[in-house]
């Protein structure tokens, strides 16, 4: 694993390199590749959803949605000239033969294009459950009504379908918090963070004075590079063109590194 700047740099040297699996966060360290031409064509892959990066345009760019549940759910190749959607936030595009994904409301029914909701997996080879935990293969798992061998999964992500049939991935159900009683999603204000300048790693919390209370505003807690100064309101005024005012976090925490838990994810409690 690269531990320095550099040597990132020398692992995503295009005669080195044919083929990259990332996570968003990661994305805006791959932007070696901007400064480089490929020598062939490289790919690169980014999970769950885009981070905003420019590659040389002989790379392939592929923003995919996957589980283990499930595998992937669904995956979009990004033209280099295509305009970038609302948020710079692209879509994780259509599902893969054998497999298809509904977006539902709270009570069942199928959402309307545009429409956020619940995202509802249905193939023959999603998993059969979780090892010994009976409780959590009630709450996800469930036959698939009219198709006999395929199981339905209840994936805990939210998501729409646009008008073209293409999927928007918009986090985790638990990821959105109502602000002063704006709607808010906390991956989607994650994401604009980790589009500025010299952000590595963000994680935004919903949060007030107050323990008791309802949260009333959002803190934004932020790694940046070495060579960035930790300047909150250079960051919030590159946030606004990307956030409409009630998502931009009023405070901003600056650290090393973010804490994470043991399969790698942030440990928002230890932030809390």
């Amino acid at each position: 694993m690269a531990r320095s700047r550099a040597d990132h740099r020398a692992s995503c040297r295009p005669d080195r390199l044919s083929r990259l699996v990332l996570r968003p966060r990661a994305g805006t360290q791959t932007r070696a590749l901007e400064s480089d031409r490929p020598r062939r064509r490289n790919r690169v892959r980014q999970r769950r959803r885009a981070v905003s990066a420019t590659y040389a345009r002989e790379c392939i760019l592929v923003n995919h949605l996957a589980a283990t549940e499930a595998n992937v759910i669904a995956q979009h190749v990004i033209e280099h000239a295509s305009p970038r959607g609302a948020g710079g936030i692209l879509p994780v595009g259509r599902s893969p033969r054998g497999l298809s994904v509904r977006v539902v409301r709270e009570d069942g029914s199928e959402a309307q294009a545009d429409e956020v909701g619940a995202l509802v997996v249905s193939s023959a080879h999603v998993s059969p459950g979780y090892w010994r935990r009976p409780e959590l293969n009630t709450a996800a798992f469930s036959t698939e009504p009219g198709e006999p061998g395929a199981t339905r999964y209840l994936t805990g992500d939210l998501g729409r379908v646009d008008h073209e049939g293409n999927l928007h991935f918009l986090g985790r159900k638990g990821s959105r918090v109502k602000i002063r009683g704006q709607s808010i999603d906390l991956s989607e204000v994650e994401a604009a963070l980790a589009a500025c300048p010299g952000v590595v790693r963000s994680a935004v919390l919903a949060s007030s004075e107050d323990p008791q209370a309802e949260p009333d505003k959002l803190v934004a807690y932020l790694v940046v590079d070495q060579d960035t100064q930790r300047n909150a309101l250079v960051i919030r005024r590159h946030a606004a063109k990307r956030l409409p005012s009630y998502m931009l976090p009023s405070a901003f925490v600056f650290l090393d590194a973010l804490p994470l838990t043991a399969t790698g994810k942030i440990a928002r409690n230890a932030l809390a």
